[in-house]
């Protein structure tokens, strides 16, 4: 803007023709700008755009970029990933389907250029997951009421002693959890990432808390037939093998038996998902005999009401990967650890099973109290906790009716 109103006042002081001649441009364009000039001193002055308006090259096939942006929306709607190469070859197909009138003297080819412009325009930018949605059923606040209502009954009709009502789930962790990000040289080409080749295999973790804050032993489900000598001392723990590395009915029984306990002074509470191998007969028996009830979680609810979902899992997780950081740099990028093909050993299971325990330490006891509350398990039966609710504050579902209700206990669980 500045150049342009330096070449004005050139020709002014002499002629367009001399401007033209001393800023090496075309005399066309000092005629232009010279008429131009109050709009350019006026953007100069009080605008905040870099140019006048209607600069730049017009695209002409608006409706082919109207097509495209829908198209857009339509795969995030549905979850689905949209890459810029992705973007660029659907262009190409809708150009070449339009009009006749929108492809006249104009030879798209959906460059790199065009593409930065058309996500600018249209608000779009590259972004990495967040995490892997998990939908909610499309009568999600009548599962969600019926299900803070159902528990509510029982805390109210039966009498739990402290310590009594307790959260599980399983959960999945990583062999090598390697990170998405570091801080790199800014264009480099590749950015690499130590990883031991183990980021694809995994093994189960069952983490259970009381309503008091006490933790129970983590219970650990490792891939395998028979459990190696390594395992057999383990402390602070209890380890087990499947065929597959996940939780069945065996396994689930093991828990029952092994952590959570067959021995009770009285009547239990147990908050989990509705996972197929927690509704078998078998494990309903057996909760049956250790005076244990049950609020399963339904389906598709777990991010909103289980305490382990809404609290506990990813500052575990964020532990346990944090201690494979360290030993990646005290131990696993050494030569030492690597076989003679020259690939790196991943941690020994002995070590991933303390790993498990020391993450697990790292959970304080009011971040158990806290999730607690916020998942319905023990907040106020008068309904004074409404508001710290994580199902009642996302999906703004009230629960001030609940004395016009029917009795929660004669309520069915989904």
């Amino acid at each position: 803007m500045e150049e342009k109103l330096a070449v004005v006042n050139a020709a002014r002081k002499t002629s367009k023709k001399n401007a033209a001649k001393l800023h090496k441009v075309d005399t066309k364009r000092v005629r232009e700008w010279c008429k131009q000039e109050e709009k350019l001193l006026a953007v100069k002055n009080y605008g905040r755009t870099k140019r006048l308006s209607g600069a730049g090259r017009p695209f002409k096939c608006e409706n082919m970029e109207g097509e495209l942006n829908e198209w857009i929306r339509d795969r995030r709607e549905r979850s689905l990933r949209v890459s810029r190469k992705m973007i660029q070859w659907k262009a190409k197909e809708l150009f070449q389907n339009s009009s006749s009138s929108e492809k006249q003297d104009l030879n798209f080819s959906a460059s790199d250029g065009w593409l930065s412009g058309f996500l600018k325009r249209n608000h779009l930018s590259l972004r990495r997951r967040t995490s892997v949605a998990q939908k909610l059923p499309d009568d999600v606040k009548e599962k969600i009421v019926r299900y803070l209502l159902y528990v509510e009954g029982l805390r109210k009709n039966c009498t739990y002693r402290p310590g009594s009502i307790a959260a599980a789930d399983e959960t999945p962790v990583w062999i090598d959890p390697v990170q998405d990000k570091t801080i790199e040289q800014t264009g480099a080409r590749s950015v690499k990432l130590f990883s031991t080749g183990n980021h694809k295999t995994r093994f189960k973790v069952m983490l259970t808390a009381l309503w008091d804050g006490k933790k129970l032993l983590p219970f650990i489900v490792m891939k395998g037939k028979k459990l190696p000598p390594e395992l057999l001392n383990m402390k602070d723990c209890i380890i087990v093998m499947s065929d597959n590395g996940w939780m069945n009915e065996e396994t689930t029984l093991d828990w029952l038996n092994k952590c959570w306990g067959t021995f009770s002074f009285g009547r239990r509470l147990l908050a989990w998902d509705a996972f197929c191998a927690h509704k078998t007969s078998k494990v309903k028996s057996a909760l049956r005999k250790m005076q244990t009830d049950v609020a399963m979680i339904p389906g598709g609810c777990t991010s909103v009401l289980q305490a382990p979902d809404i609290s506990w899992n990813k500052p575990f997780k964020a532990a346990f990967a944090s201690l494979y950081e360290e030993w990646v740099e005290t131990t696993g990028c050494r030569d030492s650890n690597r076989t003679e093909a020259g690939n790196a050993r991943p941690p020994c299971k002995s070590l991933l099973c303390q790993w498990v325990v020391k993450a697990w330490n790292t959970i304080g006891k009011d971040l158990i109290l806290k999730s607690f509350i916020v998942s319905g398990l023990t907040s106020d039966l008068h309904g004074n906790d409404d508001g710290k609710l994580r199902a009642v504050k996302e999906l703004e579902i009230s629960l001030e009716k609940r004395d016009a209700l029917n009795h929660p206990l004669t309520l069915r669980m989904m």
